[in-house]
């Protein structure tokens, strides 16, 4: 059976703050998609931490309108966990078709051993086994 580890908000703030701490060498995005469902409490936390004009994306079939030019643009790719990686090669995948590859970074607050797909900043790193139960999701 897999070990669980329950974060509470302080910890999900303190993961915050050690994400906008590696991200300082970044360019401030333009964008930041959240993952449904996983990524929406952590991408809302990053636009308000931010302070800048980061439109908060749900839904990566909004860039598909090809008249707007997202070449100089600047993506972040936001979920709670890089657990597979499957969730975010997907969308990985699809957000290349619109920005540059070097635009888009995937940022997680947790990232598994195995994944396969690492995250370009991650405030925490888990054994495959171990089970995440975020704050959102207690009852």
């Amino acid at each position: 059976m897999n070990e669980q580890e329950h974060m509470d908000w302080d910890r999900f703030e303190e993961g915050v703050s050690i994400i906008l701490k590696g991200a300082q060498h970044l360019e401030t995005p333009d964008f930041i998609y959240s993952i449904p469902k996983g990524g929406l409490v952590l991408g809302v936390r990053l636009c308000h931490r931010i302070r800048e004009k980061a439109k908060l994306v749900t839904n990566l079939e909004d860039f598909a309108e090809e008249s707007e030019d997202l070449s100089g643009k600047f993506l972040w790719i936001v979920d709670d966990i890089s657990d597979t990686g499957k969730t975010l090669k997907n969308s990985l995948s699809k957000a290349i078709k619109r920005f540059k590859r070097e635009n888009v970074k995937i940022i997680t607050l947790y990232k598994k051993t195995g994944t396969a797909a690492v995250p370009d900043i991650c405030a925490f790193e888990v054994p495959d086994s171990r089970w995440i139960v975020f704050p959102w999701e207690k009852k």
